[in-house]
């Protein structure tokens, strides 16, 4: 059946039910025949494939790796996540709204020079010391892998940032499935050799460096150009856009960081609070729910940033953020009821009964992904809007109330899933707040625009 016809057979008991569906007749028909629509479809494709294909073998995973395994490699994604945000210190960010092809690809040479040199500087931090200080010490045999990811890492942030612009959202699909897919089997494959850390671990650096590889092949071309352009002159133009975007540096890394934090606290605190038997549970449960709201989240929020920095676009954005959020809310509506009726014994059906506790997990943790679904896609408009300070103070205030709320509920309830699930209900509220603000700052845009 169409979907605005069913819409509208559902809805027409009332004038404003009318309305409603009308208005989501609206939105479906636009999503369908614009370009928004199919960029988002081409992202989702790949990312679904290379779910697909990890969701497969993740019944093997889990049964041929423990708990503890997996909270070794939730321990060393964290530490790569954190550092994502700092690694070419947002440079990145400016290369899909540079005003020219040149300046942007002088943008993805700076930001790839500046993530070797924080790489070089991650090697320098004494690494293990650090695991002991944050009490992180099943990861320290492994430590010095997180220098080297940390530099691929800001390799296929630029490029992707690049292809984005170019909008080349077919080949950025594929590296996505390169990635994972790349991940799944090297992991699977590893435990021929020995299951342990190692294989996870490996296996999810061997996707990373593959999909790199993948996005950045067509580039060539592009530095060829650039060379030829400024010959003898390279450090000097590299210079002269640092300088032009120094507000990127300034502001963009440390919310970034604070949100990076915010969002991988749970496993830093859960670490020392219950060790990695519980944080493995609870890095399997995240990554199980994650993967749907990345396969919708991630791959609109590209498109939405490129969308929302055109013209016409933010001249009716206010609007588009209202859609947007009752749309992915009503979306999230039916798996949301389902995995809180089932999810207990789904864990154990299709992970093992050692994963049945995992499903409890992944219940507490349905409000903070409601909020981070709607949310996270659409908050690069804050950028866009030139509100990089109020960006910096929301993640702050992400990563104080998630330090409050898990700290508070070790010590009064003194009980995991009790508390991810005071942790994951205070973020939510955290969302909301964050969604009025955006709404805000697309309202005063349509009002600059008018003006």
């Amino acid at each position: 059946m169409d979907v605005s016809q069913a819409l509208n057979d559902g809805l027409a008991s009332s004038p404003r039910s009318m309305q409603t569906a009308r208005a989501w007749e609206r939105i479906f028909s636009h999503f369908r025949q614009g370009r928004f629509g199919r960029h988002v479809l081409t992202l989702i494709s790949g990312s679904a494939a290379a779910q697909a294909l990890t969701l497969a073998l993740a019944p093997v995973l889990t049964r041929l790796y423990v708990p503890e395994n997996f909270g070794v490699l939730a321990l060393y994604s964290s530490l790569l996540f954190i550092s994502m945000p700092l690694v070419s210190a947002r440079y990145e960010m400016a290369i899909v709204p540079a005003e020219n092809d040149d300046e942007a690809f002088g943008l993805l040479l700076l930001s790839c020079g500046i993530a070797i040199l924080f790489g070089l500087m991650t090697t320098l931090l004494m690494l293990p010391r650090l695991t002991t200080v944050l009490r992180m010490q099943a990861l320290q045999r492994y430590v010095w892998l997180v220098p080297f990811s940390v530099i691929v890492t800001g390799f296929y942030q630029a490029v992707r940032q690049y292809r984005i612009r170019e909008k080349q959202f077919h080949d950025i699909s594929v590296s996505q499935i390169v990635q994972s897919g790349g991940a799944a089997v090297a992991q699977f494959g590893s435990v021929v050799i020995q299951a342990s850390a190692w294989g996870l671990l490996l296996g999810q650096l061997s996707g990373l460096l593959a999909s790199t590889y993948v996005l950045s092949r067509s580039v060539k071309s592009a530095w060829d150009r650039w060379h030829r352009l400024h010959q003898d002159q390279h450090f000097a133009t590299l210079r002269g856009l640092a300088v032009r975007y120094r507000r990127h540096p300034t502001f963009l890394p440390w919310g970034g960081f604070v949100d990076s934090m915010a969002q991988r606290l749970p496993i830093l605190m859960l670490s020392g609070f219950y060790g990695p038997y519980f944080l493995g549970l609870y890095a399997v449960a995240d990554r199980i729910i994650r993967m749907p709201i990345s396969l919708i989240g991630q791959n609109c929020a590209p498109v939405l940033f490129q969308k929302m920095s055109e013209q016409d676009t933010k001249a009716r954005i206010a609007s588009i953020l209202m859609r947007w959020g009752l749309g992915m809310s009503a979306f999230f509506l039916l798996p949301a009821v389902a995995l809180y009726l089932a999810s207990r014994f789904l864990f154990a059906v299709v992970l093992g009964k050692t994963w049945a506790a995992a499903g409890g997990l992944a219940v507490d943790l349905i409000p903070i992904y409601w909020g981070s679904l709607v949310v996270s896609p659409v908050s690069g408009l804050l950028i866009i809007a030139n509100r990089q300070g109020l960006y910096f103070l929301i993640q702050a205030l992400f990563l104080v109330t998630g330090f409050c709320s898990l700290w508070l509920g070790h010590h009064w309830m003194m009980n995991g899933e009790k508390t991810v699930l005071l942790y994951s209900s205070v973020q939510f509220l955290v969302y909301l707040g964050y969604f009025a603000v955006l709404f805000s700052a697309g309202r005063a845009m349509v009002r600059k625009q008018r003006a």
